[in-house]
């Protein structure tokens, strides 16, 4: 595993929320370890978090400007 795939499965955050108060804020990459090793514990827990009204949302890392690209400004996440 590269180092940028790493970083981006580290930095990349899954945040259940209920309002503004965040419930439960997780790294991609332990997000998929479970997905892997419980996929039925996963898929109770999405489809009971989304019944309540909690939301789900997938956080990605602002991008770091690069030499190989051009000096960019990091983007803003959306």
């Amino acid at each position: 595993m590269t180092n940028t795939t790493r970083s981006t499965l580290t930095n990349t955050r899954i945040r259940v929320r209920k309002g503004e108060e965040s419930i439960l804020n997780l790294s991609l990459l332990f997000s998929l370890i479970a997905l892997l090793c419980a996929p039925w514990l996963v898929i109770i827990g999405v489809v009971a978090a989304l019944a309540l009204g909690y939301r789900i949302s997938v956080d990605e890392p602002a991008r770091r400007a690069t030499p190989a690209d051009g000096g960019a400004t990091a983007r803003e996440p959306q």
